[in-house]
């Protein structure tokens, strides 16, 4: 089969946290004493949010790699075409027959596909969608399924194989069902506190983002049919 090849560019989450929270943490250490003499609340915000935008351009430019992924006879493979910072990870090449399940896990900021394997590892790239730029990530989600069964199929001729299927999301595991469910029971108390007591020192805003937040993540619970 002929090969496949799908350009990324990839985040790791954790190193995006890291960067971001230092180098928030430092500009804010430095200007804090300009910033206390500053009279006008309004450009305080601007400057917050400038330091916010800083610290998220920097994080991005810290935890972004560009990756080339190749669907060949011998397997999947990962081959970087530019690291993360102070980074030295080796090329990776998965084959075929321990690739055990597949998963695309979308969020609000970022988007993951998922490799599970026979052996208990399991291999997992992230796309930021806060201002994401073009590349083949959708494509290759996309076109997985397809492609990765008709090479395992192509490596084992004679034999049956079998299929890669779709596995199980975060959002979908029966640990997250509980800890969601605990949130709405908690979510629902306090809305009831609320309406019958106005006295309640829980703010409508509050409550507002918290029920935003959890119908969000029940729409990630939704089953999907496995293909």
């Amino acid at each position: 089969m002929k090969e496949r090849n799908y350009n990324l560019r990839i985040c790791s989450i954790n190193r995006f946290t890291i960067a971001s929270c230092i180098i928030l943490g430092v500009v804010f250490i430095l200007s804090a004493d300009y910033i206390l003499q500053i009279a006008n609340d309004i450009f305080v915000w601007i400057l917050t949010i400038v330091f916010l935008v800083i610290s998220y351009y920097i994080g991005v430019l810290s935890s972004t790699a560009k990756v080339r992924i190749q669907f060949t006879e011998e397997g999947y493979e990962h081959i970087w075409e530019r690291r993360y910072l102070f980074s030295w990870e080796k090329d990776i090449k998965i084959p075929w027959d321990i690739i055990d399940t597949y998963v695309f896990e979308p969020d609000r900021t970022y988007d993951s596909f998922i490799i599970n394997l026979t052996t208990g590892f399991r291999y997992k790239i992230s796309k930021l969608t806060i201002l994401p730029k073009k590349d083949d990530f959708e494509k290759l989600v996309k076109e997985f399924p397809r492609f990765a069964n008709e090479y395992r199929r192509k490596s084992d001729p004679e034999g049956t194989p079998p299929l890669i299927r779709k596995g199980e999301t975060f959002y979908e595991t029966k640990g997250f069902r509980r800890v969601y469910y605990f949130f709405v029971a908690g979510f629902l108390f306090l809305l009831f506190a609320k309406l019958f007591d106005p006295r309640s020192p829980t703010p409508w805003g509050s409550l507002g983002v918290l029920g935003f937040g959890l119908a969000f993540y029940g729409t990630m619970m939704k089953k999907r049919p496995k293909k």
